[in-house]
């Protein structure tokens, strides 16, 4: 890997109730290998340490977390602190903007992972918080 490499993987999961689709996402992210994993649509509200292995791995064992709201929307961001740091970041109504830090060249650039909302009524609010992250 070259000092500046890493790679990322950004996944609509479309719910991660089941203990099957966790397997799926953790094998995926194994296999591809990742230094960050962004999961939208996870449909967890409540995060363990626990689950965050369950998905990510033993590798991808640093989180920032986007609850979800019943059984809508959810957004998490995954990361290998071996190969990344992610020390800045915020968690908006509908997105999670993080600023990460390449470890091994200091190259440092920011990422955002967005879940918009389905109804036409908050269309208004997710755009305006998107032109604040930017």
């Amino acid at each position: 890997m070259d000092d500046n490499h890493c790679p990322f993987l950004s996944w609509n999961v479309r719910g991660l109730d089941m203990p099957a689709k966790r397997d799926a996402v953790c094998e995926t992210a194994a296999a591809h290998r990742p230094a960050i994993l962004y999961l939208q649509e996870t449909k967890i509200d409540v995060w363990s340490p626990a689950l965050v292995k369950d998905v990510g791995g033993a590798r991808l064992a640093n989180c920032i977390v986007l609850p979800a709201i019943g059984t809508r929307g959810g957004i998490t961001v995954l990361w290998d602190s071996q190969i990344v740091s992610i020390v800045s970041h915020v968690v908006g109504e509908f997105a999670i903007t993080a600023k990460v830090t390449v470890l091994r060249s200091a190259a440092a650039f920011w990422l955002t992972t967005v879940y918009g909302p389905a109804d036409e009524g908050r269309k208004d609010d997710f755009l305006r918080e998107l032109a604040r992250s930017s």
